[in-house]
């Protein structure tokens, strides 16, 4: 079993990828998060890294992730 502290930041990172991947294509975090830069240390995993790892787990790593809607700013 993993370590319960593992499961958060794993969670976190999926979701952070998640919502990163759902903004549009211009936007600084989503061509972050579709980066694949190489890693400096060993031991040391990224959001992009863990959350990518997170959804192939879960079966969706080749599903395209929904853009995010907008809300509208109240007057």
């Amino acid at each position: 079993m993993r370590h319960p502290i593992r499961l958060v930041y794993q969670e976190d990172a999926e979701r952070m990828l998640c919502r990163a991947l759902a903004l549009p294509r211009s936007d600084s975090l989503r061509v972050t998060a579709e980066a694949n830069p190489p890693t400096r240390l060993r031991s040391t995993t990224g959001w992009r890294l863990q959350g990518r790892s997170a959804l192939l787990e879960a079966g969706a790593s080749g599903m395209e992730v929904e853009p995010r809607l907008e809300a509208p700013l109240l007057p």
